[in-house]
C-alpha cells in the first residue's frame, strides 16, 4: 500500500489543518496554569506553516518580494531594542506569525473548501458551547472552567455590564 497526499486523503487534510487545529486546540489552556501550553502549541504551528511552505515550494512572488523588504526593518528592530531583548524576541514572533500564515494560505489556496469547511465546524461547536457557559452562568454553577481564582479564594469572571463575557 502506498501512502497517498492526494486532495481527497484524510491524512492530507489533517496535514493541512493542523496549524489550526494546533492553535485552536492550545488556546483552551490560556487562562489554565498550562498557559504555557498555548505558546507552545502556537509555536508549533508557526514552525510546521514555514516547513509546509519550503517543502511544497508554493510561494508568491509578489509576497516575498514584500517580505523581503520587511526582514531588514524587522531585523533592526529587534537587535536595536534598549528596554528589553526578551520582549523584543517575542513582538518578533508574534509580528512574523501572520507573514508565516500568508505564506501558508497562499501554499493550500487550493484546499479553501477544505479549510471554510473546517472553519464553520469550529464556529458552530464554539457557539454551542458559548450557549452551555452562559445557560451555567445563569442557573448560578459558580465553578466554570475559565473563572479564576483570587488570592482570598473568591472566584471572579471577566463580564461587561453585569454579564459574562465569551469563553469560546
Amino acid at each position: 500500500m502506498q501512502l497517498s497526499l492526494k486532495k481527497d486523503n484524510i491524512l492530507s487534510s489533517f496535514f493541512v489543518l493542523l496549524p489550526f487545529i494546533l492553535i485552536f486546540g492550545g488556546t483552551v489552556f490560556q487562562n489554565t496554569s498550562y498557559s504555557f501550553i498555548t505558546s507552545a502549541t502556537k509555536m508549533l504551528a508557526f514552525v510546521y506553516m514555514i516547513i509546509y511552505v519550503i517543502i511544497h515550494q508554493k510561494l508568491s512572488v509578489n509576497l516575498l518580494f514584500f517580505s523581503a523588504l520587511f526582514l531588514p526593518f524587522w531585523i533592526y528592530a529587534i537587535f536595536n531594542n534598549p528596554y528589553n531583548q526578551q520582549a523584543a524576541y517575542a513582538d518578533g514572533i508574534r509580528y512574523l506569525f501572520p507573514i508565516a500564515t500568508l505564506f501558508y494560505s497562499f501554499s493550500i489556496k487550493d484546499r479553501f473548501p477544505l479549510l471554510m469547511k473546517f472553519v464553520v465546524a469550529f464556529i458552530v461547536i464554539n457557539v454551542i458551547f458559548q450557549f452551555s457557559n452562559y445557560f451555567f452562568w445563569i442557573i448560578g454553577f459558580d465553578d466554570q472552567w475559565f473563572y479564576y481564582t483570587m488570592p482570598g479564594g473568591q472566584r471572579w469572571a471577566n463580564g461587561t455590564a453585569g454579564i459574562i463575557r465569551a469563553t469560546g
